[in-house]
């Protein structure tokens, strides 16, 4: 009874003290049991008692000797430092089940941050998508009847706006079907002579395009566009008895078998509008629909004779030339409007029309 009541007192003694103070060969935790004297405190070297461990009374601190006895060497287990001796040799076992307890229950707080395990956590939803996946590319052979044939490209930024890129060329095929239709409209004004001089003057040129638009139902492929278009470096031989009589001049005499022939070409600027609608026709696979508008709002025609002539014929020569440029300027500036059908076949390289982070976003 009366050992009882000592493990007892000395467990109440030994829960009470400070962090880091010793008593009776045990020195108290630092953090692996809680605070002093609380209920972990209490349980921890009330556990030790019942398991047979007795301190050694003759020590009173981590140094030295005391008496004659020489202390023995500190032993730690977790955050508790013990004493062994001989008293504490008797029952080396009781305090190693007891230490495997205390472990268990309440381990160092480096082992416990250690061995806690991790928890997963649900990646974010990103609100707004990556800058990447948010751009598209495509490119796309195309048409636009009567003007030209071509291939280029779209690019379409994160706000759905639109830069596209193109070159082609003008067939000859278009250019008649053009003057076919200005033939039936001016029929005054618009002759036969004068769309053939067009079509010999357009014929085979180059035609560079760039527009900027943009598509602004989200999902949706409706787009509209709006840019510019420079035809140029075409051209054929056409017949200087056509262009004086659309001027009014008179073809200069010149050298026997020699023919009147003038090599005309022109570059022309127009603005075009236009609008269409994107279809996806299987994985990146686009088929474009479009209708536009293209006027011609400059040009600047070349006439050069492939004929000589006398001294004394050049300047009638060169009248002709400058009457013919102008005839020509004011033909394209004041007639030559086309509407357009067009269609384009590409592949669309990136986010989908119908795939919209945006969109997405905006509907959560």
């Amino acid at each position: 009874m009366k050992g009882t009541a000592l493990r007892t007192a000395d467990s109440r003694e030994v829960a009470s003290l400070r962090p880091g103070e010793w008593l009776h060969g045990l020195q108290s935790p630092a953090s692996s049991f809680g605070r002093p004297g609380s209920t972990t405190a209490r349980l921890s070297v009330a556990l030790l008692a019942a398991l047979g461990f007795h301190p050694c009374p003759w020590r009173r601190g981590p140094g030295g000797r005391h008496g004659d006895r020489t202390a023995a060497p500190a032993a730690r287990t977790g955050d508790w430092r013990l004493e062994t001796g001989d008293r504490l040799a008797t029952n080396a076992l009781p305090l190693l089940l007891a230490t495997v307890l205390l472990s268990t229950i309440a381990p160092p707080p480096a082992l416990a941050a250690e061995t806690e395990p991790e928890t997963e956590t649900e990646p974010e939803t990103e609100t707004e998508p990556r800058l990447r996946d948010d751009w598209a590319v495509t490119a796309a052979i195309s048409t636009d009847v009567p003007v030209d044939i071509s291939v280029g490209a779209t690019v379409e930024t994160p706000h759905r706006l639109l830069l596209r890129a193109s070159v082609g060329f003008v067939p000859r095929a278009y250019v008649q079907l053009a003057n076919d239709i200005l033939v039936r409209l001016y029929p005054d004004s618009y002759s036969e002579d004068t769309a053939t001089l067009v079509e010999e003057t357009l014929a085979r040129s180059l035609l560079l395009r760039l527009h900027l638009g943009w598509r602004p139902v989200p999902r949706q492929g409706w787009h509209v566009s709006a840019g510019a278009a420079v035809a140029t470096l075409g051209g054929d031989a056409t017949g200087g008895e056509l262009v004086a009589g659309l001027t009014g001049q008179q073809v200069p005499p010149r050298g026997d078998g020699e023919s009147a022939t003038i090599d005309a070409r022109a570059t022309v600027l127009l603005v075009e509008v236009d609008t269409g609608w994107d279809i996806r026709l299987h994985k990146g696979l686009t088929l474009r629909p479009s209708l536009g508008w293209s006027f011609s709002v400059w040009a600047r025609s070349d006439l050069e004779p492939a004929f000589d002539v006398r001294p004394v014929f050049q300047p009638a020569l060169d009248e002709l030339e400058r009457e013919g440029e102008a005839y020509i300027d004011q033909t394209f500036t004041a007639y030559v409007h086309p509407p357009r059908v067009g269609l384009a076949l590409g592949w669309r390289f990136g986010r989908a029309i119908r795939d919209d982070p945006r969109a997405r976003a905006q509907s959560r």
